[in-house]
């Protein structure tokens, strides 16, 4: 039987991880079982965070992305979306999308003004 080092759970010898915190056992296994009776440090929780968090992202994965600005500048419900998603994985391209988006709806927004006088000027012409 294998002793888990940070929950002091026990698995069978097969088990790679320990079924109550999911910690490692491919870790010195051997120096785990001689140190199974000390309970003075040991964790018991039943859930490992560290094991679920995302891993963090490498500084080659978020650049800044002219195509994606481009892409939300024509439509900025995708720089929306792809803004909301990315904000906290990709800051880089999430800065890039929303920036884009934000300037596709000004610019829709003064388009739609001068075309709206335009035609009213015409009308009364």
């Amino acid at each position: 039987m294998k002793i888990c080092n940070k929950c002091n759970h026990q698995a069978s010898d097969d088990a790679k991880f320990c079924p109550v915190c999911g910690n490692s056992f491919e870790e010195k296994i051997n120096e785990n079982q001689n140190n199974s009776t000390d309970t003075s440090s040991s964790n018991y929780s039943y859930y490992n965070f560290d094991a679920m968090s995302t891993p963090p992202v490498q500084e080659s994965e978020d650049k800044s992305s002219v195509g994606f600005g481009i892409l939300c500048f024509f439509f900025p419900i995708v720089g929306l979306i792809l803004f909301l998603v990315w904000k906290n994985d990709y800051p880089k391209k999430a800065k890039s999308c929303g920036i884009g988006a934000l300037i596709g709806v000004i610019a829709n927004i003064v388009l739609s003004i001068c075309y709206a006088i335009l035609l009213s000027t015409l009308m009364n012409m």
